[in-house]
Order: structure tokens, then sequence, then C-alpha cells
């Protein structure tokens, strides 16, 4: 299992630079950052390959007498660093060694601290003798040699995690290490001594309770004028000890309750200035990173809250964290297993963001991390929109037909409109420009407002659909385009209205008149239904071998009421319409149905419960099915509240399978969707920013539809660009996205 990265995360007032150091898999020392809160940059490297061991800890500061961001890694008999300042342009220097550290043979955790009595610069970092070394520097000496702290050695395991803070009240510089008796280690220094360092302490009711080697946070805290030390003991509950302005040390306090985190698990804890907040962060036995926070001297909070559900990390994982002074944010950042590093962060003290998003691929994680869905636009609410009367809208199924690409899409509420078409109404729009970096749609219109779509029944009525009724799938056939809808209008015993799958048909999808019924299916296992046509002789498992057919995936549920997907398929035949009473169902290991017979159909796969739209393509150069649907829920719907759940693909070279597991082709937190351009409560104020009007409710991913004529395929790695449209629902809009992602 590959060990997680270490963060370090270090403002840098000089550019309002927030960055984030990790010694990558290479080896070498790298660092991502954001400017003003914009957008982070990819892992950048700041030495060459085999700076240090993969993951080995780091240490550095901002270096206010000098104005100088220093970062340094201790270890093989030295000490290196890399720096930048304003006189240098703010561009980083070549990393060099600043001093010899003999007494420190591996990759060794170190501390560096801005010590203000004396305006020095110092590192520690334990020695393999047990002492506590250091090197320093000030603004008229240059770095000095190494030393070890009042000439004591035999404290702790050697390069064992170290914290150090200054405490003004006292004027003390003070260091901590998890020490040899298994306890807190304490040494320190002052004017008042002459900045002698004085002779090791342990911390009252520490020893014999803390794990070797445990990591320690240690920091002063100016509302309450203490210094505070945590760590997480040998029974897995995360303690602290405070030394009050001119007081003893107090403690040690319980913070949570036994077997909460791996006992001696990485803490790393942060003043919030603008909430005149201390807090302390940890990966728990759950993997998830929990705070523990008090305000100014009040009392902590009675347990440690999770800040996310996700158990996706290595627990104990290693943190970082800094308040971000641009946009008042605080960050965490969490090292991983396949990224360079994640965060988690709010802003103005308010809800944290609702996941942990990725930081850029760490070099050695293998292909999958770098899986990623990229938005490339809006294609909704642009000019041609807004001036049709469509505020907002969701949805897109697509098809190509006589020589344009159209698309049919769902709900568009009436967003403050007293006329045109009813609230809720579909649209249909055609392609003005489509390529894999520019996809804009013209709204087909009716005077003023889009065309709403309507569906002529056979007894000549018209059919308007509206809130909740929505196309599901395109194709072209002949002389006509044809969509699928889903319609609620079947009544159960109790009176509620099931869905229906209609298939409908046009000449013209442009021409903004009725489309005709073409047949009624009331299958439950195809409310949603995904269709592609194909010639039957390319493929050897379809009920036939001439002419063309219309492969069908349907999104329902089984006869257990169960969610799934189906399989089913029809003949298309020249100048004729499709009929119902020919589709064939596919039974699993029994084939194919005779026609019009669903009775005994197998489901391809089961899926989570709730709402979902189902796409289908064939990519005839790979010769691969892919099959296109989201996870996600939204909250209060079904009582799933999945809103954070992925899009996935599944592939397979044949349509009755095996279908792959699913592939995450989208997901909003590993993607960096929320804040950006999905909407979270709390965190971002797109939905304000949103001409659609509607306000509550969180963001999540559905109506994943694919681009069809946009998929690329890369035979040099076997894999596919997809291309699809994609809703966010909060806004409540359109977007075209685009994933690469590995076919077999």
């Amino acid at each position: 299992m590959t060990a997680p990265l270490r963060p370090l995360a270090l403002n840098y007032p000089a550019t309002r630079q927030l960055e984030v150091f990790a010694v990558d898999d290479d080896g070498a020392l790298k660092v991502v950052w954001k400017s003003d809160n914009g957008t982070w940059n990819p892992p950048h490297p700041l030495s060459g390959r085999g700076f240090a061991g993969p993951g080995a800890p780091l240490s550095g500061v901002y270096y206010e007498p000098a104005g100088t961001l220093e970062v340094f890694r201790i270890g093989r008999g030295a000490a290196h660093g890399v720096w930048k300042a304003p006189h240098v342009q703010d561009q980083w220097r070549a990393p060099f060694q600043l001093a010899a550290f003999p007494a420190v043979t591996g990759d060794a955790h170190s501390v560096a601290v801005h010590y203000p009595p004396a305006r020095t610069l110092e590192v520690f970092a334990v020695g393999d003798d047990g002492g506590v070394h250091a090197t320093w520097k000030s603004p008229t000496v240059g770095w000095q040699p190494s030393f070890r702290l009042a000439n004591a050695s035999g404290q702790a395991p050697g390069g064992a995690p170290i914290a150090a803070a200054h405490f003004p009240p006292a004027d003390t510089l003070e260091v901590f290490v998890a020490g040899g008796n298994e306890g807190i280690i304490g040494f320190w220094k002052a004017p008042h001594v002459q900045h002698n360092w004085q002779p090791p302490f342990t911390l009252p009711g520490t020893a014999g309770t803390v794990p070797q080697r445990a990591g320690i946070a240690a920091l002063h805290f100016p509302p309450s004028q203490c210094l505070e030390v945590f760590y997480v003991d040998k029974r897995g509950a995360l303690r602290s000890m405070r030394k009050p302005a001119g007081a003893a040390w107090q403690g040690p306090h319980r913070l949570s309750g036994d077997n909460f985190a791996p006992p001696g698990a990485a803490v790393t804890a942060v003043h919030y200035p603008s909430a005149g907040q201390l807090e302390v962060h940890v990966v728990d036995n759950l993997g998830r990173v929990c705070v523990q926070s008090k305000a100014g001297n009040g009392t902590w909070a009675p347990e440690p809250h999770p800040l996310t559900a996700d158990h996706g990390l290595v627990k104990g994982a290693p943190l970082a964290s800094a308040a971000y002074p641009v946009n008042d944010q605080l960050e965490v950042f969490a090292g991983d297993q396949s990224y360079f590093a994640r965060i988690l962060w709010k802003h103005h003290n308010g809800i944290w963001a609702p996941c942990l998003t990725p930081l850029g691929a760490r070099t050695g994680a293998g292909p999958a991390p770098t899986l990623r869905g990229e938005r490339v636009s809006q294609v909704s609410a642009t000019p041609a929109f807004l001036d049709a009367g469509a505020r907002g809208i969701d949805l897109g199924p697509s098809t190509t037909h006589n020589g344009r690409h159209w698309v049919f899409f769902g709900d568009v509420p009436r967003s403050g409109r007293g006329d045109g078409p009813a609230h809720d109404a579909d649209a249909v729009a055609w392609a003005s420009r489509l390529t894999p970096d520019q996809v804009s749609f013209e709204l087909i219109r009716s005077g003023r407002y889009f065309a709403p779509i309507t569906v002529r029944r056979p007894d000549g009525s018209l059919l308007v659909p509206l809130t909740d009724q929505t196309p599901t799938g395109a194709f072209s056939h002949g002389e006509h385009a044809y969509v699928f809808y889903l319609i609620f209008d079947k009544p159960d015993a109790s009176g509620y209205k099931e869905p229906n799958a209609y298939l409908t048909r046009t000449a013209n999808p442009g021409d903004g008149k009725p489309f005709e019924q073409v047949f009624r299916w009331g299958e439950n296992e195809f409310w949603q239904v995904a269709p592609t046509v194909v010639d039957n002789a390319a493929f050897d498992d379809l009920p036939s071998d001439t002419g063309r057919g219309l492969v069908l995936l349907g999104g329902g549920v089984t006869d257990g009421n169960q969610a799934a997907v189906h399989l089913a398929w029809l003949p298309l035949t020249p100048g004729q319409a499709p009929s119902a009473g020919e589709i064939r169902y596919h039974r699993g290991a029994q084939g194919w149905s005779p026609p019009g017979e669903p009775a005994g159909m197998q489901p391809l796969w089961l899926r989570p419960p709730g709402y979902t739209s189902v796409s289908l393509t064939y990519v005839a150069q790979a010769q691969r099915w892919i099959a296109l649907y989201s996870n996600a829920s939204p909250f209060g719907i079904g009582g799933e509240n999945r809103p954070r759940d992925p899009v996935v693909a599944r592939v397979a070279s044949r349509p009755t399978g095996p279908w792959s597991a699913e592939i995450e082709i989208f997901n909003p937190c590993r993607d960096g969707a929320y804040a950006r351009y999905m909407h979270w409560p709390g965190i971002d104020t797109l939905d304000e920013q949103d001409p659609s009007g509607l306000r509550d409710g969180t963001g999540w991913a559905y109506g994943a539809f694919i681009l069809e004529p946009l998929t690329q395929w890369h035979p040099a790695d076997r894999s596919v660009t997809l291309h699809y449209l994609l809703s966010t629902s909060r806004p409540y809009q359109v977007m075209h996205m685009r994933t690469r992602f590995p076919v077999g």
C-alpha cells in the first residue's frame, strides 16, 4: 500500500499565496500554490529527483525579518533548504545545504520556527543519539553548525516527530517531542536565561501515556494567552496540555474518548484569528478528518466533529493546516495515497466544504488518480438561452439528424416570466458549434420565446410534458428523429401515477410543431431509455444478424423494486416506425425473449436507488460499449441524500456484457466542482448568481448525456475521451464536460 505524502502548508504574504509542499514519489520536493484565493496550480518541482525519500517530512516558515519563505528537509547527515523572497523576484532558489547534521542519518521530522526576541530562524530535529539538534541563523549571522540542545541525549527516538512554538507572554522558545519515557519531553530558552537551552523536562501527567514517535502539535493561542500542546495518547484519545501566562502546565485534558484515532496519530493545530478560535484536526480511525475546537478561553466541544463523510483517508493520515487571510479561509490539507494532497476548507467561519478535493496527482500513484472530469464550459444561460426565455434548464439527450446535432433539454422554469411557455416546459436546440473545445446551442423559438416540446397522441390530443416529465434518449432513423420521453401517467392501485416511456418522433425537430407519439411503453425496467442504432451484423449477440436495430439500455427497477439497468433490442425497418410489440428483452443466460414478452428479463447490473439518466454509445474503433449514469441523489429525495456521489461509466465489448465495474468519470469532490460551478450552501454564492432564480438546494450531478460526435479514441493507450452534457441542479444549468479514461 502506498503511504500518504506529508504535506506542509505555509502562507507567503508577499504575493498573498498559500503554498503546500511535499516530497513526491520521485523524491523531488514539489509545491502546489494559489494566489489571491485563485485556482490551485499543479505540483511544480523545486528540486531534482532524489532530494529526499518519498513522503519525507518537511518543515518551513515565513521568516519575517528577511521576508523569506523557507522550507527544510533534515536527513542523511545534513539540513537542506529552499527559499524565495521579494528581492529575488519571488523565485525559488535552488536547494542548498544550510548546515551539517551528522547526528541525523535518515529522513527525520523537523520543525522550523521564527524566534522574535533574538530575530532568529531555528530548525530542530531529533538525532540518532536521541538528542534534539538545532541549527539557526539571524539577519546578521548565517546558518550555524548544528548542536545538541542542553547537551542532552537519549530523550526520544531518532527522527521522531517534533513541535516548537514561541510563547510571547514569557518570551520563551519551547520544543516538544514524545520521549523514550512515553511522555512529552520539553526544552525551553528565553532572554532571561541568556537564550541558553534549559535541561529537558517531562510535561506533568504525560509519562507512560504517550506512544514513542507520536505526532505533536504546539502553538501559542493569543485569545487565551496560553501555550497549547496536542497529541493522541496510547489509548487513542486526543489530549492537550496548556500553560497559561505566568502559570504552570495544566493537564493532560481529554478532548475525545478512547479509540478515537490511532495512538500517536498526526495532529495539526491552528489559530483562526477572525473567529478567535483554536482548531485541532486529526484523521480518526474511520479515515475521516475531524475537528476539535474552542473559542477564546472557552471550553472544548464535547467530542471531535467529523468534517468528512467519506472514509477515503488512511486512519491517522498526516495533516497540515493554515489560516489563509485572503477571503478569511481556514484550510486543512491531508496526505493521501493517490494524490499529492487533498484539501478541506471554510471561509468566514462558515460551514466546511462538503468534501476533500485533490490538489494534483502524485508521481507514483498510477493512472487511475489522473482520471478527472473537466468542465469545458457552461452551455446554458448564454445570451441565446436568456433571450429565448430559458434562464435555467437541465438534461439534454441528443442525436444527429439531417446534418444537424439536436439536443432535447428538460424542464425550463419560468423564472419570473408571466407569459410564454408553461413552467417546466421542455426545449429543443441545435448545435451551432460542436467541437471538443467549444459547444454552442441555439434554441428553437416560437416568437419571443423557445418553442415548448409537445406530443400529439393518437387520438389527436396534445401532451405538454412539464415538471419531471423529460426526454431520456434520442436517435435518428430514416426521415425522422426519435425521442424517448418519461411521462408519469400510469395510475397504480392507489391512484399514484407511475412513469411510462413514450417514443415520439418528428421529421424536423426545428419546426416547433408537435412530435408524433409512436408508442407508449409501460415496463418498469425501462423508465429511462438510452437508445443506440446499430448494424446488427456487427454484433454476434443480438437477436438478428441482418439489417439495423436499436440497442436499448433501460434505467428502472426489477420485479423486486431494486434499481437496475436492463437491456432490450428492437429491429428498425426502413420506412416504418419502430413497434413496441417487436421489442425483445434480454434474459441473462437464457438469451433473448420472444418479441413483446418482457417476462423473465434480467438486469445487467444493479445500482443505488433514486433518479438517474442513462446514456449509451458504441465506440467502433475501440470495439467498446460505454454506458453512463449518475449515482448521486439530492437531499430530501427518497431519503437517499447522496449529492456528492459520482457520474460513472461501465464498459463492455458486447451489449449483453459482461460489463465492467463502475469507473468514476466525474466526481464533484475529486474534480473540485463545488464552489466553482456546483453550489454548496454556505461556501459559495453560485445560486445567487444563477439567472434561473432557483436558490434552495445543493448542487448534484445528474443528466449525464453523451455528445457522441465528439467521442475521441486514443489507440496508443486504449483510452477514450468522452464528451457529455451534465446538469448540476444548483446552479440550474447544463455543463459541457469531458473525461479521458481507459476502456481496455
